[in-house]
């Protein structure tokens, strides 16, 4: 299964911008567990968020990991 571009761009941009969430957290509070938790939270949020445009992206219609 070849992956779209679009949506391979989606997916490094959800993990680049949690990333910097994470790095910003931890810059401010010096906790690696704060950091981990703005991350998770940033990464889901953002997921949500652009699970409309996988949709679109994804081949064969709404099928994207085994969803009908």
């Amino acid at each position: 299964m070849k992956i779209p571009a679009g949506l391979l761009f989606l997916i490094v941009l959800l993990v680049l911008l949690a990333a910097l969430v994470g790095g910003q957290i931890w810059a401010m509070t010096g906790s690696i567990a704060w950091d981990c938790v703005a991350a998770v939270a940033s990464a889901g949020l953002l997921g949500l968020c652009v699970r409309f445009l996988i949709h679109r992206l994804a081949t064969g219609g709404r099928r994207f990991f085994g969803e009908y």
